[in-house]
């Protein structure tokens, strides 16, 4: 087993020189608004990476795999969600029950679209690169994404610790759900879930309503953490492709203890690209979960992230 990183330009820089232009690279989105460090994650850095290769006088090919996160939730709970990563909780539901005020249509539908036509940009310059979208729902009968669930919920203290092991962060020592059945009345997805062999039993704290019933019969809310190494095991890339927020909070460590974790083996090579951290308004990282984002077009990310080799991007917003 083997991980490599690299960080920011230089890193994106690296990658080229050690990819032979044929890598399979996952990239995961909730589908909500595409803010700038979204664009920057998803289309400014994945151009870079084939502008590199190119100039190596290899025909970029690779296929970036967009894992399309719409068992996130759309609003993130805690007591403090800076400082304590893993007390927190989804505020509602997750983003496949979530309609979109503009278009009125579902949220995950009409960003999937947007979002997939976006990443599409990098294909149109590069031809014989392949977009390959993949909605969570879509990969709920997968074997792994069973396994990583019921192991989620029914572990879910030794779970904890192990990431609060692992990357060194903070917790208020609340018990923790880093997975949910949703409630299938109302679809909250902050519930109580037990899992027993493969049922599971749900208590909803929004409606009270209380059921039993087979894994197949529920939708989820999953954590990013967990669900990496599901999307890890399925697809089976060569490489990912994250913010720098996700180097910032040990992911490197964290992605390889979590697979290990539910698939008891070593985690298959890999090697990780992160960008920088675009900053909000606010001086805070970029997030939709914190509601602290603005949109840029593509060709300013592009020009700011090919000179920037730092931490931190910063652009100008209306």
């Amino acid at each position: 087993m083997k991980v490599k990183t690299y960080r920011n330009l230089n890193g994106i820089k690296r990658a080229a020189a050690d990819f032979k232009g044929t890598e399979r690279i996952h990239m995961g989105i909730r589908p909500y608004e595409m803010h700038a460090g979204n664009m920057l994650a998803l289309v400014a850095y994945p151009m870079l990476l084939c502008q590199e290769t190119a100039k190596r006088g290899i025909t970029p090919q690779y296929e970036f795999i967009v894992s399309i996160n719409d068992w996130e939730q759309a609003e993130l709970g805690g007591h403090d969600i800076y400082t304590y990563h893993f007390d927190i909780w989804p505020v509602d539901s997750t983003i496949q029950f979530l309609i979109d005020d503009e278009s009125g249509l579902p949220s995950a539908a009409h960003w999937g679209q947007v979002i997939t036509e976006r990443v599409a940009t990098v294909s149109d310059r590069y031809p014989s690169v392949k977009v390959t979208p993949k909605f969570n729902s879509h990969l709920r009968e997968q074997d792994a994404m069973k396994h990583v669930i019921l192991q989620t919920i029914a572990r879910r203290k030794e779970l904890k610790q192990l990431l609060l092991d692992t990357t060194g962060i903070p917790t208020t020592g609340d018990d923790t759900h880093f997975a949910n059945a949703l409630c299938p009345k109302c679809n909250h997805a902050n519930t109580n879930s037990e899992v027993d062999g493969e049922n599971i039993t749900v208590n909803c704290k929004k409606c009270g309503f209380r059921s039993t019933d087979s894994y197949e019969n529920y939708w989820y809310w999953l954590s990013h953490k967990p669900l990496f190494a599901a999307r890890w095991e399925i697809f089976g890339f060569d490489a990912s492709l994250s913010g720098g927020d996700h180097f910032k909070e040990k992911d490197v460590e964290s992605r390889k203890a979590l697979y290990e974790f539910f698939f008891d083996k070593p985690c298959p090579n890999i090697s990780m690209i992160f960008t920088p951290i675009m900053i909000g308004k606010d001086g805070n990282k970029m997030s939709k979960s914190r509601r602290n984002y603005f949109s840029a077009d593509i060709e300013s990310i592009i020009a700011q992230a090919s000179k920037n080799p730092g931490d931190l991007i910063r652009l100008h917003y209306a």
